[in-house]
């Protein structure tokens, strides 16, 4: 089980959750409708706080929450399995990319203390909020790469 405060993950869940899915909106080419990135990152930050809650070993949960973010996406692709996957792969390898980003410019350049970013409470959920912006520039940087391989092809 992975604790973590009410007010981590107010702070830091339910954001992080709806820059997933404006993320995987972007890379599926739709329209940005704010009333559905809302209603489907809380859906998802929901979800994942829920998995967090069960009694399963680390690493299982995410697994879990790629799998709960891969249904948000599929009925936001149209039902398209392919479009699903590679958007739930892209989308999760950016998150991984921003916080290992986010990790070195905060240790090594701004010297924060590895403890503070891993806290589950108010000041490790604000500390990281800034790799929330790493993840949107890396998916848009994916997206534009995606446009070119495209017309290329």
């Amino acid at each position: 089980m992975l604790e973590s405060s009410i007010v981590y993950t107010l702070v830091r869940t339910i954001p992080e959750s709806l820059v997933l899915v404006l993320s995987g909106m972007m890379l599926l080419g739709n329209s940005i409708d704010i009333k559905q990135v809302f209603k489907k990152g809380i859906l998802l930050g929901t979800t994942i706080v829920c998995i967090r809650l069960l009694p399963i070993n680390f690493g299982v949960h995410t697994m879990l929450a790629m799998i709960s973010f891969g249904l948000i996406i599929f009925n936001l692709s149209g039902k398209d399995t392919i479009k699903t996957m590679i958007t739930t792969c892209t989308v999760w390898i950016a998150l991984v990319l921003s916080e290992g980003v986010y990790s070195i410019i905060a240790t090594v350049i701004l010297k924060i203390p590895i403890d503070i970013l891993m806290n589950k409470e108010i000041s490790g959920a604000l500390i990281t909020l800034p790799s929330l912006i790493i993840i949107l520039i890396l998916v848009f940087i994916f997206k534009e790469i995606k446009n070119k391989i495209n017309k290329s092809a």
